[in-house]
Parts: structure tokens; sequence; C-alpha cells
């Protein structure tokens, strides 16, 4: 069944529907004081707050969040069992929650991606992993809910095969449940355009 949801780009477009759940964990996280030293390689300014992430660490991802008073919150992200972390896109809602997308290199050399959400003051992080599908760019919409662009890609005899009739968008509500889908990477004829770049989602558009 299909349905559509909203817009993207500007076009109409028809909406695979999902019920599925996803699979869910919860991740502690722990507040730290500013970085003496941190290597900013992404930076987002959203709802009167700079989030910035340190790419300096690479077992851990730094998180700062600060406002125009130059105060605000600094956390760190590892998923268990890794030993690499890369984030690929973020975002903040309007009630300073960050949402972030990214992969992990787990003990055994498997790629784990995933999507975080961390709610204001939070002690942990709610980890949604979603392989076979690596998400690369996120977005919160005014509701809640979650908007990402990326890949579905398996390894195959040694190298990376990518789905060509799997989804690039994919909606989620807050609890990690898929909501909808979208998009064929068959369809796509600027592949950049899937893993990097901003996705903004509004109440009728996402782009």
């Amino acid at each position: 069944m299909r349905r559509t949801l909203g817009f993207f780009a500007g076009f109409g477009l028809a909406f695979a529907a999902f019920g599925a759940g996803s699979d869910i964990e919860w991740v502690s996280t722990q507040k730290i004081t500013m970085p003496g030293q941190v290597s900013y390689g992404l930076e987002k300014w959203r709802h009167g707050h700079l989030i910035s992430v340190d790419t300096g660490v690479v077992d851990s991802a730094t998180f700062v969040v600060s406002d125009a008073e130059d105060s605000g919150t600094v956390f760190s992200f590892s998923l268990p069992n890794t030993t690499r972390t890369w984030i690929d896109g973020f975002d903040l809602d309007a009630r300073g929650a960050v949402v972030f997308c990214g992969q992990s290199y787990s003990y055994d050399g498997r790629l784990v991606p995933f999507i975080g959400i961390r709610e204001p003051a939070a002690d942990e992080i709610r980890v949604i992993r979603t392989h076979p599908y690596y998400p690369k760019t996120i977005s919160v919409a005014p509701d809640g809910t979650l908007w990402t662009s990326g890949i579905e890609s398996e390894q195959t005899a040694g190298s990376w095969v990518v789905n060509q009739n799997a989804d690039i968008v994919r909606h989620y509500d807050r609890s990690g449940r898929l909501i909808a889908s979208a998009i064929p990477e068959g369809q796509v004829t600027y592949k950049p355009r899937t893993v990097s770049g901003f996705l903004v989602a509004t109440k009728s558009r996402v782009g």
C-alpha cells in the first residue's frame, strides 16, 4: 500500500506505508566539559543554537550545543562494542532534543548504521539500528517525526552492493517505527544528493 504523505523537492510523492518496529536500544551518554582542543567537522544553526560535532576522536562523537550567550551542553556518544563512530547528519528540534545519524564499526568488523535521539537533559540516548539502510542526512519535522535520506547497502562477496530498488527517503516516528518511505535509489540521477547536503522537513515539504 502506498499513500501520499508530503512533498520532496517540491514534487508530490507516493510513500510506502509501514507498521513494523525497528531495532531500538538505549545507550548511556556522558555530559562532559567543553573540550580544550576540538576538531569541528560538522556544524549547524537551529532554533537559536549552534550544534557542533567534534570529529577529532574516532571511537566516539562529542556534541556541543551552545546558544547565543555561549552557554549550552556538551555530551559524548558511542555505541557499545564498537571501535569507531562516524556522524553523518544531525538536527535539533524546537524543544532542544538532538537527533543524529551515522555508523559505527563493531568489534567483529561490521558497519552498524543508526539513528540517535537525545531528549533535553537526558542521560540516555535512544538508538534506532537501521541496517541495511544507512541514513546520511536527517531532519526533525514540526510534529517531532524524523525524516532521513540515505542508501540501503549490504556486503556481498567482499563488495558493497547498493539496493537500487530500496527507497532513499524514510520517515520514522519518535519511537523509531518506520512510518513510510519513497524514491527508489535507481530513480536518482544525481547520486551525491542522496548522501550529502542538508535535509529540511516542514509541515508539508521535505527536501
